[in-house]
């Protein structure tokens, strides 16, 4: 048995306050394996032309306000226009928000690169693949070192949905987790250019100092989503 969750579904599980709502997360997951892979994802506008404002620096509201003007012109597979409604409203927010957040951007000090074509960012637990795929390589440097590091957007609207500070920062541990596995040793991995932009909320979360701490409490939280899995499954079963 291999399982298959995101690097979101994971820092959920961890900040469960319930033995319920954390079976509820892993049933979700779960459920997610058997849905048509066909269906049009949310959010799909916005990764692209977020990419291109922040490799240019954050400085260049243009190419977000040109990224505005085009979502009532969009068309999907969806069978509601409902969805394509709601999906550009939301889109529509987190664009704006990210021009708002562009200040505490700018404040990092970093560069972004758009990654590889098709990168496959994986992190590898007994029984458990986390998906880690970041939306952005952050380039920095300290003292002269050349340093690395790795960004997601998160745009989720509804509190049920949002992270949090403490799930933010389980993701951006998990982006640092990825950097040490992927570095070639051209630059060395940082984890306070490992974030999360969560862009509707206007706020960036990087990996915390305390990284080790972080590292553990993900390896548990893997290990018991493993566990709350088999309950479940043999739950099921009988």
């Amino acid at each position: 048995m291999n399982i298959k969750v995101s690097a979101n579904k994971i820092a959920d599980f961890i900040v469960a306050k319930t033995p319920e709502r954390r079976r509820s997360i892993v049933r979700q997951v779960m459920r997610a394996r058997h849905q048509n892979k066909g269906f049009a994802p949310y959010y799909s506008a916005f990764r692209t032309p977020a990419r291109e404002f922040l490799e240019g620096g954050a400085s260049s509201p243009s190419i977000i306000q040109r990224a505005i003007k085009s979502l009532p012109s969009r068309t999907t597979t969806s069978p509601t226009r409902d969805w394509l409604d709601i999906d550009n409203r939301i889109t529509r927010e987190a664009f704006l928000a990210l021009l708002q957040l562009a200040p505490k951007i700018q404040a990092q000090n970093v560069t972004f690169r758009t990654p590889p074509h098709k990168l496959n960012a994986t992190l590898e637990f007994p029984d458990i693949t986390v998906t880690v795929t970041p939306d952005l390589i952050v380039h920095g440097e300290r003292n002269g070192v050349p340093l690395v590091g790795s960004a997601r957007f998160y745009l989720a609207k509804d509190h049920t949905y949002q992270l949090g500070r403490r799930g933010a920062e389980i993701v951006a541990t998990m982006q640092y987790m990825w950097c040490l596995k992927a570095a070639t040793g051209k630059r060395a991995p940082e984890h306070s250019i490992c974030m999360v932009m969560e862009c509707i909320q206007r706020r960036v979360t990087v990996a915390p100092d305390d990284t080790a701490a972080y590292i553990a409490l993900i390896e548990r939280g893997c290990r018991e989503f493993v566990l709350v899995w088999r309950q479940l499954s043999t739950e099921e079963a009988a």
